[in-house]
C-alpha cells in the first residue's frame, strides 16, 4: 500500500474526500482506497469544526487488524490533537465498551460484561449471565434505543460515524449504525463484489440499496487499484470472479508471471509443494506471506508441518488465545493463595487450548477441560508437579511466580501454543510492572484476575498487538482488509465443492477477494483433480 495524502488523490477519489452530504456511499473494487479516503475525510471533517469544538469522528471496521496496518502506514492520519479525536474500533470492541459504560444506568448489570466464547460453547462451558459474541452489538442498540440521555451523549460527541466494508454488516450493526449517526454525517464504504459473508436477515444488494434509497449521494471511485497500480492482478482477479476465464486480463496476468496456476501431481503431498514454494518466495525477498485455506482444519494442519519445518508463521485471528491465556495464568495466581481450586486452572488451561485452534478443540483442550483421566499418564504427573511448585510460590514475590508460567509451557508442551502462551505472559507481565515485586497474597491475585479479565475482553474483540511473522495462515473467510506480497489460495484435495448456485456466488466472490489480496502474485494451487468449481482454474496457466 503506498502512502496516501490530500495531495496525492486522483480527479475520482477527491469529490468523495471532500463529499459533505448528510448521507454517503464511497463504493470501489480491491485496492482503490476506500478506507485511505475515509480516514483523511475524518482529518477533514474535524479541520474543518470550530477551534473550540471537541466533537468526534467515529470509524467502526469489522477488522481492527486491517485498519491497524493502514494507520501503521499513514500515521500522521491519527497524530495530534485532530488525530486524537478520531475513534477506530470494530463493531463489537465499540459496542462492549457501550454496555460496560452505560448499561448499569439502564437498569442493567453492574458488572463487565462477560463473553461466552465458542471455544467455551464448544467446550460445554458457560459462566452464568454471559453473552455470545453475536449478541454484542444487537445489545448495544437494544441499549441504546432504550435510553434517549444515550443517544442524545452520541449525537453530541460525533460530528461523522463512518463505517468501512458496509456491505457486510448485518442487519444490527446497520440499524446501529443509523442510530449513532441520528444527528451526524455517515459515510458507508462499500462493494457488493467483496461480500464474503452470507447474513440470513438480508441480501447485500438490498442493503446497499436500502441506503441508497435513503438519500445517500454515491461516489464510485472504480476499479483502479492502489494495492497493484498495474492492476492487472484486480483485472484478473475480476474475470475470474465472473468466470470469464477465456478473458484477455487473466491471459495478460500469467504472461507476465502475476497470475500462476500450480497443479501438483496425486503423488505429491499438497504441504510439501506448499512448503517449497513459501521457501521459496521468502528467499526471494517476499516480506509478506498469505496462505488462504478453505477450511480451519486446513489451516491448523498446515501450521503444524511449518512448525516442523521451522518456518516462522502465524495464524490470524488467534488473539483471543493471548487473553485466555492471562485468564488461565490468574487462575493459577488464586489457586496458589486458596481462592480457586486446581481444576479451575486446568479448565481455563483447556479453553486457552481451544483458543490456540481454528474449529473443533484438539483433544488435549477436551481432556483439560472436561476429563482430566483422558490425559496421558506422563502430563497427569507432570500437571502434579507443576500444582506443587505453584503451591509453593505463595508468599512469594509476584514477579516469580510470572517467572515460572511464562516457561510453564515449553515444560509441559510441544506445539503451536507455546507462543500465544507466551506472548499472552509477557502482555500481562506489562500490565503489572507496578506490582511485581509485592508478595503474591489474595489481593495481589485479585488484581492479576480484574486485569486479565479487562485484557480477556479487548482481547476478544480486538487485537492484542504482536510482532507479525512474514508467512500468515487464515482462512479464506479472514482475508478481508488485509494485503501480502504474495497470496497464495490454495484448494485441497479433500475440500468441499458446493456445486449449485448459491455456493458458487459465494465460492466465486471469496475466491476474488483473495486473489485482489496480491500485491505482486497470486498464486492458485491446485490437486491432481480438481472439484468442479475449480476445474476451469487447471486450464489456466499451468505449473507442475
Amino acid at each position: 500500500m503506498t502512502r496516501l495524502t490530500p495531495g496525492d488523490l486522483t480527479e475520482s477519489q477527491r469529490p468523495a474526500y471532500e463529499a459533505r452530504d448528510r448521507r454517503v456511499l464511497i463504493l470501489g473494487g480491491p485496492g482503490t482506497g476506500k478506507t485511505a479516503i475515509a480516514l483523511l475525510m475524518a482529518r477533514r471533517i474535524l479541520d474543518d469544526e470550530p477551534a473550540s469544538s471537541v466533537r468526534r469522528v467515529l470509524f467502526l471496521t469489522f477488522s481492527r487488524s486491517a485498519t491497524a496496518e493502514l494507520l501503521r502506514r499513514a500515521p500522521d492520519v491519527v497524530a495530534g490533537d485532530i488525530g486524537a479525536r478520531i475513534d477506530i474500533s470494530t463493531f463489537h470492541a465499540f459496542s462492549m465498551g457501550m454496555l460496560n459504560s452505560f448499561r448499569r444506568f439502564a437498569g442493567g448489570a453492574v458488572e463487565p460484561l462477560t463473553i461466552l466464547t465458542r471455544e467455551e460453547q464448544s467446550l460445554g462451558l458457560a459462566a452464568p449471565g454471559a453473552v455470545t459474541f453475536d449478541d454484542i452489538v444487537p445489545s448495544a442498540l437494544d441499549l441504546l434505543r432504550s435510553a434517549s440521555w444515550l443517544t442524545d451523549e452520541y449525537r453530541a460527541r460525533y460530528k461523522a460515524v463512518i463505517c468501512d466494508e458496509y456491505q457486510d454488516t448485518s442487519r444490527a450493526s446497520a440499524e446501529l449504525l443509523e442510530q449513532l449517526a441520528l444527528d451526524a454525517q455517515l459515510v458507508c464504504l462499500a462493494d457488493a463484489d467483496q461480500v464474503i459473508f452470507d447474513w440470513t436477515d438480508d441480501t447485500i444488494s438490498r442493503r446497499i440499496n436500502d441506503y441508497r434509497a435513503s438519500g445517500a449521494n454515491e461516489y464510485d471511485l472504480g476499479y483502479d487499484s492502489r494495492r497493484d497500480p498495474s492492476n492487472v492482478i484486480p483485472r484478473a482477479a475480476s474475470a475470474i470472479r465472473r468466470r470469464a476465464f477465456a478473458d484477455e486480463a487473466i491471459a495478460e496476468a500469467c504472461r507476465t508471471g502475476r497470475l500462476r496456476v500450480m497443479k501438483h501431481t496425486a503423488l505429491e503431498d499438497p504441504f510439501d509443494v506448499l512448503v517449497r514454494e513459501v521457501r521459496a518466495v521468502l528467499t526471494s525477498g517476499a516480506r509478506e506471506v498469505g496462505i488462504f485455506l478453505a477450511t480451519n482444519r486446513s489451516v491448523n494442519e498446515f501450521a503444524e508441518r511449518l512448525r516442523t519445518e521451522e518456518v516462522e508463521h502465524e495464524i490470524i485471528g488467534l488473539s483471543g488465545a493471548a487473553g485466555e491465556a492471562q485468564i488461565a495464568l490468574a487462575t493459577c495466581a488464586r489457586f496458589v493463595v486458596g481462592d480457586a481450586q486446581w481444576r479451575d486452572f486446568l479448565v481455563a488451561l483447556g479453553v486457552f487450548v481451544a483458543a490456540c485452534y481454528r474449529g473443533k478443540p484438539p483433544v488435549l483442550a477436551v481432556g483439560l477441560a472436561q476429563d482430566t483421566d483422558a490425559l496421558d499418564g506422563a502430563l497427569i504427573g507432570l500437571l502434579d508437579r507443576e500444582r506443587e511448585a505453584f503451591q509453593a510460590l505463595a508468599g512469594h514475590p509476584l514477579e516469580a511466580f510470572i517467572d515460572r508460567a511464562a516457561s510453564f509451557w515449553q515444560r509441559l508442551f510441544v506445539g503451536r501454543p507455546r507462543g500465544l502462551w507466551e506472548h499472552g505472559v509477557r502482555d500481562l507481565r506489562g500490565q503489572v510492572l507496578g506490582i511485581r515485586s509485592r508478595p503474591l497474597t489474595r489481593s495481589v491475585a485479585a488484581t492479576l484476575t480484574t486485569l486479565a479479565q479487562a485484557r480477556r475482553g479487548v482481547a476478544l474483540v480486538d487485537d492484542i498487538p504482536t510482532i507479525r511473522a512474514p508467512v500468515r495462515l487464515m482462512n479464506v473467510y479472514q482475508v478481508k482488509g488485509r494485503e501480502m506480497d504474495e497470496a497464495f489460495l490454495v484448494h485441497l484435495p479433500d475440500d468441499a465443492d458446493q456445486w449449485n448456485p448459491d455456493g458458487m456466488l459465494r465460492l466465486a466472490r471469496v475466491h476474488y477477494v483473495s486473489l485482489s489480496r496480491a500485491r505482486s502474485r497470486a498464486t492458485i494451487v491446485l490437486p491432481a483433480e480438481p472439484k468442479p468449481f475449480f476445474a476451469p482454474y487447471a486450464g489456466l496457466c499451468h505449473e507442475t
